[in-house]
């Protein structure tokens, strides 16, 4: 019998391979486990019925030494072809062993010859993974033997095994294994992973294993490490993330996480890799497997990384990624939980949530924490504080970002649920803060009711002193003390029916009145930044008998889309209740974005001075773009409804107050 053996590789795979830092220097090879279709198969120690539809797979080189590298002479003192296949039955396994010195026993050492195989998968959360030694016996004389070896051991129930002499030195072994021995595997072969090993021992009767050649690292007891098999799920999506590293300079960059998990929502697993800057996900549901998806977040560095967790967050059966990061900026350090997920469809990934859990200063440290519930839900929660006050708290929020439960603050909980309407996380449930009321100042130097001011004023404010307020606010926020506002409206915002009002200086909302915080304070909140206001009105639209302030503000950005880089301007409408239930911003949402002469230009309803219930929000007309033209497939910012399209939402969508916010 003469032994021809084929080696055969798939350059990116291998490129991508070679690019892990996990891997050993050995050549790596993928296996493949090929399925058999008509082709019979008939162990008995002789592999032309093989040959008819595979060929086998060689380790012969130097190279693919994995131990023992100083002891192999060359392909005569050890080198194996194999070859694996399938069908719903059985595994099967062939190897031809080029030996000069063939060691075996009735006993079956573990330190004899042996043709082991490792093959682990993916079963829902859990890695399954086996290690199977095929050891040869003497024919005419005593059986070979298919026995686990690592995490198990013992013989292999059901199994077959069948050998020869090699002519020139060695062995042929086939073996058959019913899939019902391999608990999980035959369901899973998508997550396949896998390597073939040698292990050659030289010395009859004394000493152990030399040598072992093997396809690359790992075993059953380390998933992970096992290269990706041929053809599986795992193995396009590793030709795909090594794309990604090429296009993003990221060659070089150890990635955080590389795990795989339900992304698509269609039962087969993708797989997801974090790097510096970037996640990458890639399998057969992410655009048919024929592209990666990404997405960018702040980590640089593993100090920044807290946690990831894959988790089903939204309830449409697509795991989303979690993401704990430590972010150090303006003298504060911040620890954000962010969510990310496919939304409209699972090509793309974008932000769905986040909320700071905790922020250190010189001044002290908030901490909050976060717990799923079912739902499903996200609760963020109060939980410490030490040396931070409504005075020294940064005045500083990320647009999109929620800030942390502050002792201080409106709640000591707040329970966010995935509203799949309007594609974003919204407030459904709160526990009040019972230190609440100790947040409020009413003494002459005192700040204002937010999260930051300059404490110590040096104007003192008499009882119902509406310009002494005022005088306070401007020099507070280092503004002349002549400066007059953008945008100004006066009415019943809070409290009692006396009036208040409402000004807003560059980006400062702030609310005054005479009988407003006794006459002797007022309430201030920062708009996003980067916004430009466009107008200011007040209109009662949560049904309470006070009016809210109804902000427009317009944002122009560059946008790179499908890649052309688009000048966009969009304009959002943002409204701001001041009751002290709820005080704060209650509602935004997308009204107009313009890219030219292109525009869609929705049309808000429910303005009117006085008495509202709610909003109503039309998609109106689109100018000069089609359905088949609009270049968008974004996501709003978190916090944010999203512009109504005239092909999608070709009835008003009304707004009303569920005691929270204006939800769908």
């Amino acid at each position: 019998m003469t032994t021809r053996i084929a080696r055969r590789f798939a350059p990116a795979l291998a490129l991508a391979l070679a690019l892990s830092p996990a891997l050993s220097r050995a050549d790596t090879i993928p296996i493949e486990i090929v399925d058999r279709g008509s082709n019979r198969i008939l162990p008995d120690g002789r592999l032309g019925d093989w040959r008819r539809f595979t060929e086998l797979i060689g380790l012969d080189s130097r190279a693919q030494v994995v131990s023992g590298v100083d002891r192999w002479m060359n392909d005569q003192d050890a080198s194996v072809g194999f070859a694996l296949a399938r069908d719903d039955q059985f595994l099967y396994i062939a190897a031809e062993v080029r030996d000069d010195q063939v060691v075996r026993s009735r006993e079956h050492r573990n330190t004899e010859d042996a043709v082991v195989i490792s093959l682990g998968v993916r079963a829902g959360s859990r890695t399954v993974g086996y290690d199977i030694a095929l050891q040869p016996g003497i024919p005419g004389s005593f059986a070979g033997q298919v026995e686990f070896r690592g995490g198990r051991s013992g013989s292999v129930a059901g199994a077959r095994v069948v050998e020869d002499n090699l002519q020139g030195g060695g062995f042929v072994i086939e073996a058959q294994i019913p899939w019902s021995s391999l608990p999980d595997l035959r369901q899973n072969l998508a997550s396949l992973r896998g390597r073939v090993a040698f292990h050659d021992a030289d010395s009859p009767g004394r000493g152990g294993v030399e040598t072992v050649m093997a396809t690359g690292p790992g075993d059953g007891r380390n998933y992970e490490q096992l290269p990706p098999a041929r053809g599986s799920t795992v193995s396009t999506a590793t030709d795909l993330i090594t794309q990604f590293r090429q296009a993003q300079n990221l060659v070089t960059s150890e990635p955080f996480l590389d795990r795989s998990g339900n992304i698509a929502g269609d039962a087969q697993l993708e797989r997801v890799v974090m790097f510096p800057r970037f996640c990458v996900v890639a399998g057969p549901g992410i655009a048919g497997g024929s592209r990666y998806a990404y997405f960018e977040h702040p980590v640089r560095t593993s100090d920044e990384l807290g946690e990831v967790v894959l988790r089903d967050l939204t309830g449409d059966g697509r795991l989303d990624v979690i993401i704990r990061a430590r972010v150090t900026a303006n003298n504060m350090t911040r620890e954000i939980l962010y969510v990310y997920g496919a939304v409209a469809g699972a090509d793309q990934l974008e932000r769905l949530f986040a909320h700071e859990l905790s922020r250190s200063t010189s001044a002290g440290r908030v901490v909050n924490r976060s717990t799923y519930e079912q739902g499903p839900r996200i609760r963020v929660t109060f939980v410490s504080n030490e040396g931070l006050t409504a005075q020294n708290f940064p005045r500083v929020q990320e647009t999109g970002v929620f800030l942390p439960m502050l002792a201080w603050g409106q709640h000591r909980s707040v329970s966010y649920r995935w509203m799949e309407g309007v594609n974003r996380f919204d407030i459904d449930g709160s526990e009040p803060n019972p230190n609440n009321a100790a947040a409020r100042v009413t003494t002459p130097s005192g700040p204002e009711n937010t999260a930051g001011g300059t404490p110590g004023a040096t104007i003192a404010v008499a009882p119902s002193d509406l310009n002494g307020v005022l005088a306070l606010f401007r020099q507070r926020a280092r503004l002349a003390a002549n400066a007059r506002p953008d945008f100004q409206a006066e009415g019943n915002v809070a409290e009692d029916r006396q009036p208040e009002t409402v000004q807003i200086y560059t980006r400062t909302l702030i609310v005054a009145g005479r009988a407003f915080m006794a006459g002797r304070s007022y309430y201030s909140v920062e708009l996003p930044e980067g916004f430009t206001v466009l107008s200011l009105d007040l209109a009662d639209v949560t049904d309470d008998g006070q009016s809210e302030a109804i902000v427009r503000v317009r944002r122009p950005s560059t946008v790179q889309v499908r890649g052309q880089q688009l000048e966009v301007v969009k304009d959002f409408l943002l409204v701001y209740s001041f009751d002290p239930a709820h005080r704060g911003r209650v509602f935004a949402a997308e009204v107009t974005r313009r890219v030219g002469n292109d525009s869609i230009a929705n049309d808000v309803r429910g303005l009117a001075r006085g008495r509202g219930n709610g909003l109503t929000i039309v998609a109106g007309r689109a100018a000069g773009w089609t359905e088949q033209t609009y270049p968008f497939r974004d996501t709003p910012p978190q916090g944010f409804s999203p512009l109504l399209l005239p092909w999608v939402n070709r009835a008003p969508v009304q707004y009303r107050w569920n005691g929270q916010t204006l939800a769908p």
